[in-house]
């Protein structure tokens, strides 16, 4: 397995993958194997669904994670083993949106600025008198 986890660290390098995407891959694809314990060349579509499930419902890993460990097992099996990626029917959920900051309105605003309070006259406004 050191042989296949050394191989996709290259492809992931001539690819051009961060280093920290190249780190989780790897953790993401030993979680893999080590979860079955046979090589990923055993392994097929209920296997790869049986694992993902899982890590949400046991591991309750967020979306994020659960998008990286599919891309991390998708890029094992396509570009490290070149096998086809007959697996369309695992869902690859989409970004959250991004969550909208709350906007002052003027009144806090108004009392924002009123907080901050004007130098006294009566302080030193050098740094050496």
């Amino acid at each position: 397995m050191a042989e296949l986890r050394d191989r996709m660290n290259e492809d992931m390098k001539l690819k051009g993958y961060s280093p920290a995407t190249r780190r989780n891959y790897l953790i993401y694809c030993r979680k893999f194997v080590a979860f079955f314990g046979k090589s990923p060349l055993e392994v097929g579509e209920s296997e790869v669904r049986e694992f993902l499930l899982y890590q949400i419902e046991a591991s309750r890993v967020s979306r994020a994670t659960y998008r990286q460990m599919l891309a991390a097992i998708k890029f094992l099996y396509t570009v490290t083993l070149g096998r086809p990626w007959d697996m369309e029917r695992i869902p690859f959920p989409r970004r959250e949106p991004p969550k909208v900051r709350p906007i002052l309105n003027r009144a806090q605003v108004v009392k924002l600025l009123q907080a901050f309070r004007k130098p006294s006259a009566s302080r030193s406004t050098g740094c050496c008198s």
